[in-house]
């Protein structure tokens, strides 16, 4: 689950990467994870905490540069869903 700095759920995604580098960016120092986001709540339009080249300014631009939402995010804001 994917939370913005209030908390509030805006979305669910897969991490697809943890640690390493990712176009040139430390992963581990920048205390980010690569995620693709499958599910979101908040406007496409909405601004990215991490923009880059690569992923543009916000989920729309990721979407339309990648063909998926596949974006920076803050480690502290994913949350691991349990399946039952």
């Amino acid at each position: 689950m994917v939370v913005n700095v209030r908390g509030e759920e805006i979305g669910k995604g897969k991490v697809v990467q943890v640690n390493g580098k990712w176009y040139g960016k430390s992963l581990e120092e920048s205390g980010v994870y690569v995620m693709d986001v499958y599910e979101l709540y908040a406007d496409k339009g909405m601004k990215l905490p991490f923009p880059s080249e690569i992923t543009g300014t916000s989920f729309a631009e990721a979407e339309r540069k990648l063909g998926a939402m596949r974006v920076l995010w803050d480690s502290r804001r994913i949350l691991v869903l349990q399946s039952c």
